[in-house]
């Protein structure tokens, strides 16, 4: 029986151990199907590029592109670093860096480090590579991947799986297993240093579920990670010991998502007449505006600079909040905009309206718009078409509608700077044409008083695409909206209750402390 025994243990047995591309590649056999050479992996051994390239990209991503997402760790993750740790990820974080240079020459370098960072994705997921960086360049890559020419054509959700599957057999959300890791791969290093590397691990996890959410609007394919699976006390994170400026921002998106998420679920236990749903409405718009001004509010730490970020996500979901009542209540009251409508479309404009103020004013924002990702643009159509049907339902001001309308004008110009600066395969580009769809649409509205023949004449003589028109004339549900930008759901949406659950740190979480 010992034999059967030893054979049994090992197959059944846990595997917690860690894998590095460069280890794995070295020990490829000679007839190994997924062989891959050095010379076409590393783009410094491919001498693609030098160790000054890199320094210049690595710094353009971490100044310009990484504070949108925060996922890694600008201290932790020098050149030197992530060059001996993942040619994976140093490949990625070089295409991504490079894409907002303007140097000439790298104009032309972009597209083929880009096309050997997408490889080295692909042989990481063909070899089953289950390391931390292995689920950072995919993470990385997907929010900065080029557009595709169909959005349903986005295979995101391929690889984005992988990785979700990679970091629970890992078992990075295991508090345990995470301090085996660390010990492991720095056993006499510093206890700042240690330190360090575990938030890597959780800011990692917590990414996971962040993207997921994020991503599913585009094809509606979610792995559906719970909030059972985050920690408790995910809001508060960003206070522990060895914090990076944009940890205070990952913390508040987790907050006001489950703010949101209450909301929704005491939406569900109230009747549907006007007055309930403005009742609902005004305690839930309160209390999620007392959380983004509390979380907003400039002060003198050193992650204030990233606090107008935060503010454009949190100002977003305010949004989300003002459509859903807004649905609800034109879906059981279809007669002229009435005192609860008129009430939250004056919301949804001063939302609105800040939020395209942060994009259009906010230094820090400026500073960082040539690193928006998909998810930022789509934020920002958004504050655009709830500017949009406000001023079509009526009930406004004329200077209220005006002084909106103005910001959703001046939208297109501030993106062609922008996208005069990055690849054509960029987003920016797509949503630079969205952008000027809905400001020809409130030019119109706002210059004549026939809105059903400047609906004709701007679907016929702009855009014929039957996608334009249905979002210009049905408002998305609840679901749809949540699924954009940082502020996903579940499918199906998960009960409120799900972000106050008592968490097994052992199983499904980990502590902070």
């Amino acid at each position: 029986m010992a034999p059967i025994k030893d054979r049994l243990t090992k197959y059944f047995a846990s595997h917690t151990a860690q894998q590095r591309d460069w280890e794995v590649l070295a020990a490829q056999s000679v007839d190994c199907p997924f062989k891959l050479e050095t010379e076409t992996c590393d783009p410094v051994a491919s001498r693609l590029i030098d160790e000054k390239d890199a320094s210049v990209y690595f710094q353009l991503f971490f100044g310009t592109r990484n504070p949108l997402v925060g996922l890694l760790d600008a201290k932790l993750h020098t050149p030197d670093y992530v060059y001996s740790a993942s040619f994976t990820l140093f490949s990625v974080i070089c295409a991504l860096g490079c894409a907002i240079s303007v140097r000439p020459r790298d104009r032309a370098l972009y597209p083929v480090l880009l096309s050997l960072a997408n490889g080295n994705i692909k042989w990481s997921i063909a070899a089953s590579i289950k390391s931390l960086e292995t689920i950072q360049a995919i993470i990385n890559m997907q929010y900065w991947a080029p557009m595709h020419p169909r959005q349903a054509d986005d295979p995101y959700w391929l690889n984005l799986s992988h990785a979700v599957q990679v970091a629970r057999e890992m078992g990075i959300n295991r508090p345990t297993i995470v301090a085996e890791y660390v010990k492991k791969a720095s056993p006499n290093a510093s206890e700042d240093f240690r330190e360090r590397l575990v938030r890597n691990y959780e800011r990692t996890w917590l990414h996971t579920f962040i993207a997921d959410k994020s991503f599913g609007i585009i094809t509606g394919r979610s792995q559906c990670i719970a909030w059972k699976e985050m920690p408790s006390c995910a809001s508060d994170w960003w206070k522990k010991p060895m914090t990076e400026p944009s940890d205070r921002m990952i913390s508040g998106v987790m907050e006001i998502r489950g703010l949101l998420l209450l909301a929704n679920r005491r939406r569900r236990e109230i009747e549907s007449t006007p007055i309930s749903i403005l009742d609902w409405h005004t305690e839930a718009y309160n209390t999620l505006t007392q959380a983004r001004n509390a979380r907003c509010t400039p002060d003198d730490l050193p992650d204030a600079t990233f606090l107008p970020i935060l503010a454009f996500y949190m100002d977003h979901s305010l949004l989300v909040l003002n459509a859903q009542a807004l649905q609800d209540i034109t879906a059981i009251d279809k007669s002229e905009p009435s005192t609860a409508i008129v009430t939250i479309s004056r919301a949804t404009i001063e939302v609105a309206s800040r939020v395209l103020d942060l994009v259009l004013t906010d230094r820090a924002m400026s500073e960082v718009m040539l690193g928006f990702h998909n998810n930022q643009y789509i934020m920002i159509c958004h504050a655009a078409t709830e500017i949009l049907r406000a001023i079509k339902r009526g009930g406004l001001t004329s200077a209220e509608s005006s002084a909106a309308a103005e910001k959703v004008l001046a939208i297109p110009k501030h993106l062609e700077r922008t996208v005069q600066l990055l690849p054509a395969s960029s987003a920016a580009h797509l949503y630079l044409d969205l952008a000027r769809f809905f400001a020809c649409q409130v030019e119109a509205i706002t210059t004549t008083t026939d809105l059903e023949a400047t609906r004709e004449l701007i679907d016929q003589g702009l855009l014929s695409s039957d996608s334009f028109r249905a979002a210009d004339t049905s408002l998305p549900d609840f679901a749809t909206w949540l699924d954009m930008g940082y502020l996903g759901s579940e499918q199906p949406l998960l009960d409120g209750n799900d972000f106050q659950v008592p968490y097994d740190t052992s199983m499904h979480g980990f502590t902070f402390t």
